[in-house]
């Protein structure tokens, strides 16, 4: 539009009041298309976006939002701002790299399981140990421990010494609503989870709103949304237990020896065999890829919106 145009827009400003007024407005041009269209074209942050998506994809290559307002200029003889150019510039690294914030929510939860098992030496006891698995899927022990016996008061000493990995544990004194604690994140129904907080508020009805405030979902089986885990049984505790069966009839220096050995020669096994794995995944998780991968074979996959498909197994 140039200045001898006869368009024209006027408005101010209502008192006391967050609106504005029309005072006056002709809609009537005089000016020519030229001048009304193609001397003010612009592009949308997402616009521009689409366009440079591209030059992000390799994270070792540098593309500034200056780069950008220069590219555009050149390429398509548009004028845009840096505050514009920058927008830009992180929408297109979402569309290709996704969002910081999001990823966090993809990565897998740290799972520890723990157990005890009973000595058969002289002195009897019980041996606490805590392992959880890790990027090979391969069992990896955390800490274990002698103690009197498989009670509260054991099993709270045993936590408090590996705090860092169960921090939430130091939010109660009590030994007993530690255990109450663990059932309820164990429990498998809402019903059974019910239960074990009816429990916990006889004991003390501040923790309730206390967990409540945490998020169920963020602690609990019975209310978490998402499979948050590939791991979800006890196994590889078992897994610790058998292979300490017989030593545990040992005296418990010779007990301690022996759990020392058997995890040295274990994370030598686990390093051996990521040292000679060819494959971006351990061998574990490659084969299971591998199996999906035989499987989908096997599917056919039709939308019925843009969002939504139907898995259809056995059928090509």
């Amino acid at each position: 539009m140039d200045d001898n145009c006869a368009w024209s827009f006027k408005s101010s400003a209502v008192f006391k009041a967050n609106i504005f007024k029309v005072r006056s407005y002709n809609n009537n041009h005089t000016c020519g298309y030229g001048e009304r269209y193609l001397t003010q074209r612009q592009a949308t942050p997402g616009v521009i976006a689409s366009i440079v998506k591209d030059k992000y994809v390799n994270p070792k290559k540098v593309y500034t939002a200056n780069n950008i307002i220069e590219d555009i200029q050149k390429q398509h003889g548009i004028e845009v701002s840096y505050m514009k150019a920058w927008r830009a510039k992180e929408i297109a690294m979402t569309m290709i790299r996704g969002s910081p914030s999001d990823s966090y929510k993809e990565l897998p939860k740290p799972i520890m399981v723990v157990d005890g098992s009973f000595l058969k030496a002289a002195y009897k006891g019980t041996i606490l140990t805590a392992c959880t698995q890790d990027g090979a899927g391969k069992i990896l022990p955390l800490a274990y421990a002698i103690v009197d016996s498989e009670s509260n008061k054991s099993w709270e000493w045993f936590f408090v010494q590996i705090k860092e990995c169960k921090a939430h544990i130091q939010e109660t004194s009590q030994a007993i609503e530690i255990y109450i604690f663990f059932a309820l994140s164990r429990a498998y129904t809402i019903e059974k989870f019910e239960y074990h907080m009816t429990e916990m508020c006889k004991i003390d009805p501040r923790v309730q709103p206390y967990l409540f405030e945490i998020g169920y979902e963020r602690w609990s089986r019975a209310y978490s949304k998402v499979k948050r885990s590939m791991v979800m049984t006890s196994n590889i505790a078992e897994s610790i237990n058998a292979a300490n069966k017989d030593a545990r009839e040992l005296p418990v220096m010779r007990l301690l020896e022996y759990m020392t050995n058997l995890l040295q020669q274990w994370n030598n096994k686990n390093r051996k065999s990521v040292i000679e794995t060819s494959t971006e995944l351990g061998e574990k998780y490659d084969k299971l890829l591998r199996e999906n991968l035989i499987a989908s074979e096997q599917m056919t996959v039709r939308p019925a919106t843009e969002q939504l498909y139907t898995v259809f197994e056995g059928v090509r």
